[in-house]
């Protein structure tokens, strides 16, 4: 979800990346990608699942997650950017 989000808002992620003492890049879309990849890596670090494949989750079962995730209007309603069936969909096959 962070991914989807960065190209709307780059500048505050770049800001939470600089936080985390993340090397600025050249932009604040190249800052904010590098803070994402900060993140992974303290993901890595701390021995948290890397996918949802990891957990158990099948893969048939993203289709339906996101015909779930739609229904949740408050979280659509406050999301930086808007999201369709597919980009939901989209956002779980990359995080399985």
């Amino acid at each position: 979800m962070l991914r989807f989000n960065v190209p709307a808002a780059p500048e505050r992620y770049a800001s939470i990346a600089l936080a985390m003492n993340v090397t600025a890049g050249a932009t604040a879309l190249e800052t904010a990608w590098r803070g994402l990849d900060r993140v992974e890596q303290l993901m890595r670090q701390c021995g948290i699942p890397q996918g949802m494949r990891d957990l158990g989750v099948p893969e048939s079962a993203i289709p339906r997650m996101a015909e779930a995730a739609m229904k949740v209007q408050r979280l659509l309603t406050n999301n930086l950017r808007q999201l369709t069936i597919e980009d939901a969909q989209s956002i779980y096959r990359a995080a399985f």
